[in-house]
């Protein structure tokens, strides 16, 4: 059963949400289907891949994992990871918690060869 959200959740999960139509304002950004219930995701081109990234630190921060770097220690049994069935190389994740196991996730999940990557936007309540 979905937990209560207080004002401040509510508040910051729809600023957070917004996000998703900022992004699909950038030239090129679309949407994509998506096999995960709950779960947006869009397609870009990898040249869009500096907007979007701008885009989503402004409404997230700095990323929990860059495309070039492992998944800190401290991650890597997240429940969240686990939901996305894990964080690989070359992917990014984001996330921003939103208090009480309540967070907003952005992952990026580059195309073999470099030239689109998904955008997946979810909220994990874990």
């Amino acid at each position: 059963m979905p937990q209560e959200l207080s004002n401040q959740q509510q508040e910051n999960l729809e600023r957070s949400l917004a996000l998703v139509q900022q992004l699909l304002a950038i030239s090129a950004v679309a949407k994509h289907d998506t096999r995960f219930e709950g779960e947006v995701a869009l397609v870009a081109p990898g040249s869009a891949l500096g907007d979007v990234a701008a885009k989503v630190e402004e409404h997230l921060g700095a990323p929990k994992k860059t495309a070039d770097a492992a998944l800190p220690a401290d991650f890597a049994d997240s429940p969240l990871v686990d939901a996305l069935g894990g964080i690989r190389g070359g992917q990014t994740l984001y996330v921003k918690e939103l208090g009480d196991g309540l967070a907003i996730y952005v992952a990026f999940w580059p195309w073999g060869g470099g030239k689109r990557f998904t955008i997946k936007i979810g909220v994990h309540d874990g």
